[in-house]
């Protein structure tokens, strides 16, 4: 909308014809008409950037959506990675704020209300779903994006699709798409996306998964970064209390490779 309204103000300078009046008008409610949900104005896009290059320290503080799965969430008795990301973040000094949707960790089931984690001593939003697959967290994330605006969106998605027997090709193909739903909305989005943790049910197809999300740091601008994680690399089974959820140990791991890639951002 800055460059119609720009025109238009330029215009006012002079001798301001019907017909400049018109087509004024028409570029504004073009604008509004079409554009207006799909992207922000400059000023929204350079606070944005900025806060992105310096770890929230500049143009307020840097918003983070960790988005994912039950690997995100967490359930009752574990205090997710979350917790240890918050940490290492706000010791380097970043000026981050977690946001979204759910708040606390699951009771261990589909859309269970949250509770609070042993210790709730980190901003405790998040957007995890427990038990969600991919295309279930792409038709609903719409409004999550429109209400908090993330700079940085953690990934960590696709387990649940491999358990619930979709293809590997069509999981990357919805990561690919939730990217695009995000920055239809908010263009200036940043992504980590994960190699999912490794598991003790579908090994070699959790595996075939890595390797093709891999791909999708092709979807790579300048605008909006799209940055894959290796989250198995380093990563074992007994790092998982139950063979499939981060224990404390796991928790760690995740939280130290997402702080890696976030604090990259800003060198």
């Amino acid at each position: 909308m800055s460059i119609s309204l720009k025109f238009c103000r330029m215009t006012k300078n002079y001798k301001i014809n019907v017909l400049n009046f018109s087509f004024c008008a028409f570029i504004i409610l073009f604008t509004f008409a079409c554009g207006s949900n799909s992207s922000d104005d400059d000023s929204n896009i350079q606070g944005s950037l900025n806060a992105l290059s310096t770890c929230g320290r500049e143009s307020g503080p840097l918003t983070i959506m960790p988005l994912g799965d039950s690997i995100t969430e967490s359930e009752q008795g574990q205090n997710s990675f979350r917790r240890p990301l918050w940490q290492l973040l706000s010791s380097a000094g970043c000026e981050v704020d977690f946001v979204g949707s759910r708040r606390g960790v699951s009771l261990g089931f589909r859309n269970s209300n949250q509770v609070t984690p042993p210790n709730s001593d980190f901003d405790l939003d998040h957007e995890g779903r427990w038990d969600y697959r991919v295309d279930e967290i792409n038709s609903i994330i719409s409004s999550s994006i429109e209400t908090f605006r993330p700079s940085i969106i953690l990934i960590h998605l696709g387990t649940n699709d491999v358990f619930q027997g979709q293809s590997v090709s069509s999981t990357v193909l919805e990561i690919e798409n939730l990217i695009d739903t995000v920055r239809a909305i908010k263009a200036d989005t940043a992504f980590v996306v994960s190699r999912v943790i490794p598991s003790s049910r579908n090994t070699d197809k959790i595996a075939s998964l890595n390797n093709e999300i891999s791909e999708i740091s092709l979807k790579n601008t300048s605008l909006s970064p799209v940055v894959v994680v290796n989250q198995a690399a380093g990563y074992f089974v007994s790092d998982n209390y139950d063979g499939i959820h981060p224990g404390n140990s796991g928790e760690q791991k995740i939280a130290k490779t997402y702080f890696s890639a976030i604090t990259s951002f800003s060198n």
